[in-house]
């Protein structure tokens, strides 16, 4: 593996308030860059992230002085992930083994809120490694200039600066929040009501959530957990009883075959061994409502099968199933109402009865296709 290079840590200017952690950290009297040309940017808040090759071509991305590897942990960064894996030959190409690009990755909210970012991934400095320093403003410039993909901190300023308070002139609102930004969420969060088996999701949350059985798209589990510790720590987390627990978690392992991993650390499974668990850790706590986000991902057939059985047997019993799925056969042989996505908009939703009479009768497919005019969903 690489050697890492870590992005050293930021003083601050004297006078000016220490981020918590930098207790120890010097300020830097005026008088050290009184008569430098200085830059002034935005300090956007985020996770600190890198990324660079070694002389193989191997690309490797760090946050906070660390390789990201795979882990719970780092589930903030996948699509970080993703991105950098889309552009990996460019960003080859531009940083080549020399060189290490460090951002600020701004998908998960930190301290800051930002409604108007033109990207989850800003740029703000780039080291040589050969000549062990960093770029100036104007060569990182030059650099980025035939990269689009790759989004920088703003410029605030630049120039010589007499004092202390020319600089802290430039102190104000964030350039990447808009003036009504807290009052849009606020808004929409306000706007209509959203109700749970009889339990407002604003004045009784908790009790509205205890009724959800949630799996998403990305495994989001605690894999350095075997199976049964992550089915015994969701159980815990819903109150389920010893007794119940067993019986349940039983019946969910014969049905996708997962008994003899159940003691085997989590971060052992295959794709489909976590989807299988995740499913198990959900369903639990046999929850009235369930939501899940495309959740044949990764199945066998054997247990896909079982999943769809066990999603019709739950409607059967007059309680809820919510769930996203590309496959638009399984939609349309397993659901009772269909709502089709396009763009982020749902442009129809029914029982597949009103929908086909409505569209004259045509499989799902053709209707996704007709309604939907080449756009993807």
């Amino acid at each position: 593996m690489d050697q890492i290079y870590k992005y050293p840590r930021t003083r601050h200017l004297e006078g000016s308030r220490k981020q918590s952690g930098d207790e120890d950290l010097k300020n830097v009297a005026f008088s050290e860059i009184e008569g430098k040309y200085l830059v002034l940017e935005e300090k956007v808040d985020g996770a600190n992230c890198g990324i660079s090759f070694d002389r193989n071509g191997k690309m490797y991305l760090q946050s906070r002085g660390h390789f990201l590897n795979g882990g719970y942990g780092e589930k903030q960064f996948d699509l970080f992930k993703l991105w950098a894996g889309c552009f990996e030959e460019k960003l080859r190409a531009l940083l080549g083994d020399r060189y290490v690009m460090y951002g600020e990755w701004l998908y998960a909210k930190h301290t800051v809120f930002y409604d108007c970012l033109p990207h989850y991934f800003m740029e703000f400095d780039i080291f040589d490694k050969a000549e062990q320093k960093f770029f100036s403003t104007r060569k990182r410039r030059d650099l980025l200039q035939n990269a689009p993909f790759v989004h920088s901190v703003r410029v605030l300023s630049e120039g010589y600066y007499a004092n202390p308070e020319t600089i802290a002139e430039w102190i104000g609102p964030s350039l990447f929040i808009s003036q009504d930004a807290e009052e849009h969420v606020l808004l929409q969060y306000e706007k209509g009501d959203v109700s749970i088996c009889g339990h407002d999701l604003k004045s009784d949350s908790t009790a509205a959530k205890r009724n959800i059985g949630y799996v998403s798209d990305s495994h989001v589990i605690y894999d350095k957990l075997t199976g049964r510790e992550y089915v015994d720590f969701m159980a815990d987390i819903y109150g389920v009883d010893i007794a119940t627990r067993r019986e349940r978690a039983d019946m969910l392992l014969e049905k996708f075959a997962l008994r003899d991993a159940f003691d085997s650390q989590i971060r052992t499974y295959s794709h489909g061994m976590k989807q299988k668990i995740s499913i198990i850790g959900a369903l639990i706590h046999n929850p009235n409502l369930w939501i899940l986000d495309e959740p044949m991902t990764g199945l066998d057939p054997q247990s896909a099968f079982q999943l769809k059985e066990l999603m019709r047997a739950h409607c059967d019993a007059g309680k809820t199933v919510f769930f996203s799925t590309h496959v638009l056969e399984v939609a349309e042989k397993i659901c009772d109402r269909v709502g089709i996505i396009v763009k982020g908009k749902l442009i129809m939703v029914g029982s597949l009865e009103e929908i086909k009479e409505a569209q004259g009768d045509s499989s799902l497919e053709e209707i996704f296709l007709s309604v939907a005019g080449g756009e993807h969903a």
